[in-house]
């Protein structure tokens, strides 16, 4: 049987969508793809928890409609084996002043699983600025903070309960990510069962963001038998 890590299908947005500055690696936040944008992401892991096996998933996805003047949808696929695919759909706001709301599934469909992936969620950003030249350092803060329900918030791997480890998930996940430099940012993560935290370089090419990071999953031994070395990259188009 096909061995899928779950956070990992959780695939982030590693560019600027819309107005808010976008955090969260392996879990979702408030922002969303606008209308006319399409997005690749691509991530890998040295080795999956209870197993020496790597894992590569890839993501494609397109936004719908304008998230500042009514709503946003934002719908992906994700590939993390050749004959597996799973769709995810979020519905996103923007609230105005920085701050971002989303409701959505991950994994809400699936084909050649044999088990049921699906997640929901709903959860809210804000960006924080206190000085808007985004050259200097510490300028830019943002937070997100959600509730959720499904595999990758609330479930365990079945060696963790072999483990005498806890049967479950916190369910309330969260994510903040600081501007360290201009085009460098460093984020960590709470998924629901462990903690993660990364290192991402941003680059902005007229219409066409690119990001790349670096970072460890699993840094607690709440869940999972070791820290897992992740890297990721993502890019972005906006159609005129």
């Amino acid at each position: 049987m096909k061995r899928v890590t779950p956070i990992l299908l959780l695939l982030p947005l590693l560019w600027l969508a819309g107005p808010v500055y976008a955090q969260g690696v392996m879990t979702p936040s408030g922002q969303g793809a606008w209308g006319k944008q399409v997005f690749f992401s691509g991530m890998a892991m040295n080795k999956q928890p209870y197993s020496t096996e790597p894992l590569a998933v890839v993501t494609l996805g397109f936004g719908i409609g304008n998230p500042k003047k009514n709503l946003g949808v934002e719908i992906a696929g994700n590939m993390p084996y050749y004959d597996v695919v799973t769709l995810d759909v979020k519905l996103h706001k923007y609230l105005g002043l920085g701050t971002s709301l989303a409701i959505g599934s991950n994994n809400l469909f699936t084909t050649g699983l044999n088990f049921d992936y699906d997640n929901y969620y709903a959860v809210l950003s804000h960006d924080f600025r206190h000085n808007f030249h985004q050259r200097n350092p510490f300028s830019r803060l943002a937070l997100s903070l959600g509730l959720g329900q499904g595999r990758t918030f609330s479930t365990k791997w079945p060696k963790d309960l072999v483990r005498d480890k806890p049967d479950g998930g916190t369910r309330i996940f969260g994510a903040a990510a600081i501007r360290l430099g201009e085009h460098i940012r460093l984020e960590g993560e709470w998924t629901g069962v462990n903690l993660n935290s990364f290192l991402t370089f941003h680059r902005q090419f007229g219409r066409l963001p690119l990001g790349l990071h670096f970072g460890f999953a699993d840094l607690t031994s709440y869940s999972g038998d070791r820290i897992l070395f992740v890297v990721g990259l993502g890019a972005g188009y906006r159609f005129r």
